[in-house]
C-alpha cells in the first residue's frame, strides 16, 4: 500500500485489552510488537518438583491437542451431556497447620470436576534463595537495588531461615523497597540490605505473635 492509501486508512483498530479484560479501539500509532514470551519462566521459576511441573505441561498440551483434535471433528472420550468436559482443571494445594486449606469446604461436586492436584511442598532454603534472587533481579535491571551481592549475602545466611511462602517473600521485598524509596537519610533510595532486615524482623515477629495467640486460643478450646 501506498501512503495516500495509508492516508485513508482508519487511525484506530479493535483490540483485546487484557488487563481490563475488554474489547476497545487501540490507536494504531501506539501499537507496539509485545516482547517474546519467555519459555523458561514455568521450568526455571515455578518453585515446583520437576515431576509435578513435567506433569502439568504434558496435561496443557494434552488438553490443548485435544482442542485441535476437536475442531477437526475427533474427541478421544464424549461426555454424558452434550458440549459437557472440555475443560482442564488442575488444583493446586498447600498443607496449612497440618490441614489441607479449606479441607472442610470442599463439596464432592467440587472434587469431581478436578483433573489432578498438585501439592505445594514447604519451600526448601534453596527455593527461597532462588525466589529472593528472581524479585532483586528485577528490581536490579530497573536501577532500584543497591549493594545487590550484600542483600544475597542477607538472604543466604538469614533470609532463607525465615518461615516463609512465595507471595510473603514478594511482600517482603515489595515492602523493603517502599521503605527505600521513602528514605530520607540523604542515600540513594535503593533497595539495601537495611530495608530488607527492618521488614523481615517485623515479619517474623508478627508470625511469632500470631502463633503465640493460636496457641493459647487451642488452649481454651480444650
Amino acid at each position: 500500500m501506498g501512503d495516500d492509501q495509508y492516508m485513508m486508512c482508519p487511525p484506530r483498530v479493535l483490540g483485546y485489552a487484557l488487563k481490563q479484560k475488554q474489547w476497545a479501539q487501540l490507536l494504531v500509532d501506539h501499537l507496539e510488537v509485545p516482547d517474546a514470551a519467555d519459555a523458561g519462566t514455568f521450568k526455571n521459576k515455578l518453585p515446583l518438583d520437576e515431576e509435578s511441573k513435567d506433569l502439568a505441561q504434558k496435561l496443557v498440551r494434552a488438553h490443548e491437542q485435544g482442542k485441535m483434535m476437536t475442531k477437526s471433528g475427533i474427541r478421544a472420550l464424549e461426555d454424558f451431556a452434550p458440549g459437557k468436559g472440555k475443560g482442564l482443571v488442575i488444583m493446586l494445594y498447600a498443607l496449612m497447620a497440618g490441614k489441607p486449606l479449606l479441607s472442610r469446604s470442599f463439596d464432592i461436586a467440587v472434587q469431581s470436576r478436578i483433573h489432578t492436584a498438585i501439592k505445594y511442598e514447604e519451600l526448601t532454603q534453596e527455593q527461597k534463595i532462588n525466589i529472593f534472587k528472581s524479585f532483586f533481579d528485577q528490581l536490579q535491571k530497573k536501577k532500584l537495588v543497591d549493594l545487590y551481592d550484600n542483600l544475597m549475602q542477607w538472604v543466604s545466611k538469614e533470609g532463607k531461615r525465615l518461615q516463609l511462602n512465595g507471595r510473603q517473600i514478594r511482600n517482603v521485598v515489595s515492602t523493603a523497597l517502599g521503605l527505600a524509596l521513602m528514605d530520607d537519610s540523604g542515600q540513594s533510595k535503593k533497595l539495601r540490605p537495611e530495608h530488607l532486615k527492618q521488614v523481615a524482623e517485623q515479619t517474623k515477629n508478627f508470625k511469632q505473635d500470631l502463633g503465640s495467640q493460636e496457641a493459647v486460643y487451642k488452649s481454651t478450646r480444650r
